[in-house]
């Protein structure tokens, strides 16, 4: 059996379905199972039978977009955080024209999102249903190309990857999978991991200049 390539999956697709419409479902019915606060049946979503059915319905598709980030996305944070690739960029900004490989081992990337929805409905306060999506996926046998400042390829491995969806604190879903990372990955013009500026600022003693925050 073929193992899947992260860069072109998404949270959704492991957390519920690839399918967008089937991953509503999935969710809509963990909402209500779960009796999710705010839709709870004394809540917002008193409306009994068909009209809490449409409303966690609509909820669930609203969400779909914001869990369409692929997990490639998430690593790439976690290469740019990695300090032996880090260190690599230094190097070879030190010395034009050279490049570096970096096995990255084991390596751990951790990630948490916390995207929300506002509900509104005609006769009831409007309520916004907060979501924490974690992702912590941990890498084996990687190796990362460095050119100058930047990773501009990865080349093949393994990731493991485990994700958990809550909704107003409650569970949703978790899921655990396996991807390939694929075989040469190449990245364009490159992720910046060093600048000339911290070069010079790690030889000046200063403390390194703070990151790009990608998640909330």
């Amino acid at each position: 059996m073929t193992t899947p390539q992260i860069d072109a999956t998404s949270i959704q697709a492991v957390l519920l379905d690839p399918d967008p419409d089937r991953a509503a479902e999935l969710l809509a019915e963990a909402l209500r199972d779960r009796e999710v606060a705010g839709l709870r049946p004394e809540g917002v979503a008193r409306l009994a039978g068909p009209g809490r059915r449409a409303i966690t319905e609509r909820v669930a598709r609203a969400f779909g977009p914001l869990l369409a980030t692929p997990l490639g996305a998430v690593l790439e944070v976690g290469w740019v955080k990695h300090e032996e690739l880090q260190a690599a960029a230094r190097r070879c900004l030190a010395s034009p024209g050279s490049s570096e490989v970096v096995e990255l081992a084991t390596h751990e990337v951790t990630s948490v999102q916390r995207p929300y929805v506002d509900l509104e409905v005609d006769g009831f306060p409007r309520v916004r249903l907060l979501a924490e999506v974690r992702v912590r996926a941990v890498l084996d046998g990687v190796l990362g190309v460095v050119v100058g400042g930047r990773l501009t390829d990865v080349r093949s491995g393994l990731a493991t990857v485990h994700l958990e969806l809550r909704v107003m604190g409650t569970d949703v879903a978790e899921r655990d999978a396996t991807f390939d990372v694929p075989g040469l990955v190449h990245l364009g013009e490159g992720l910046v991991l060093a600048t000339p500026d911290d070069e010079a600022g790690a030889e000046a003693g200063a403390a390194p200049a703070p990151r790009r925050t990608v998640w909330p």
